[in-house]
């Protein structure tokens, strides 16, 4: 039931949903009253389009937030080099002799591990280790948007607000479950 609050005549608010009927009496002056109508077409297609707004802001924040938990709060700067350690991992899996970049990489790490880490049986085992954080890396970010293109259609696809609000849940609902699976899954990665 939608309610108008009207005193003196003019309309001061306006509300929908179950159980805002009694929100709305215990928190009325005295001298005001609660009127029940019916929300017209305009109304009822301008609160679908904001509730579509809220919902898109929602399920991007939450997918942001997803993939911030499951690589562990990573600083950007630490994940924008993962691509090029994946490269130089790639690299020495195929067995191909060493590029620049990627002798420069061990002999950094060799600075503060020790020179064990310019044994090519060593950087295997790195590169090995980089490749299972890669796939997983981007298994989550597979995982986290397919969640939210799902969401984002089924709130394009939304008739109503109680439509939006049940994507969203739903949304939420599998990419919790979608990221306790992920996350089980990545305690089992090297560190």
């Amino acid at each position: 039931m939608n309610w108008k609050l009207s005193k003196d005549g003019l309309i001061a608010s306006r509300t929908t949903g179950a159980g805002c009927e009694s929100m709305l009496v215990n928190a009325l002056p005295t001298d005001a009253v609660l009127i029940p109508y019916i929300s017209s077409q305009a109304e009822l297609n301008a609160d679908l389009a904001l509730s579509k707004v809220d919902a898109i802001t929602a399920v991007k924040l939450f997918h942001a937030s997803t993939i911030d938990t499951l690589t562990g709060s990573e600083q950007m700067l630490e994940v924008s080099s993962w691509t090029g350690q994946m490269t130089m991992a790639k690299e020495i899996l195929e067995g191909k002799p060493n590029s620049f970049y990627t002798n420069a990489l061990f002999k950094g790490r060799a600075l503060i591990l020790g020179n064990s880490e310019l044994d090519p049986v060593n950087q295997t085992t790195f590169a090995q280790v980089v490749k299972i954080k890669s796939e997983a890396y981007w298994f989550v970010v597979g995982l986290a948007g397919a969640v939210k293109k799902k969401a984002l259609i089924d709130i394009a696809a939304a008739i109503d607000v109680a439509a939006v609000n049940t994507a969203v849940t739903a949304a939420k609902v599998t990419a919790n479950s979608a990221m306790a699976a992920a996350m089980a899954a990545l305690s089992t990665i090297p560190k």
